[in-house]
């Protein structure tokens, strides 16, 4: 739910804002994605874990980059709502990943 909440607020800003956003995951997301789904079982947990674990550190980084450098209030305002979840998105991961 808040990752669709985050990205229909992207989309729509990005509408007013003129940008085109990707229709579509990169060649590498989609491999990574490929990849996790041929395994199952517990492999296919510990693959899930740590892409979800990469995935939300490379998020927060972009987003605190974000905070830092970006200078559109509206971007920022999106930037400042959304990083609490995503912080929040990370420790409930790397927790996950700690218990297994």
């Amino acid at each position: 739910a808040d990752h669709t909440k985050a990205n229909d607020e992207l989309k729509s800003l990005a509408g007013i804002k003129g940008i085109t956003l990707p229709a579509a995951p990169s060649e590498e997301m989609q491999k990574e994605a490929a990849d996790i789904n041929a395994k199952t079982g517990k492999d296919f947990d510990k693959a899930y874990i740590d892409q979800m674990v990469k995935d939300h550190k490379k998020t927060v980084e972009l987003f605190e980059d974000g905070q830092k450098n970006v200078k559109d209030a509206e971007l920022k305002a999106f930037i400042d709502k959304t990083l609490p979840v995503l912080r929040t998105h990370l420790d409930h991961v790397q927790t996950i990943e700690n218990s297994k």
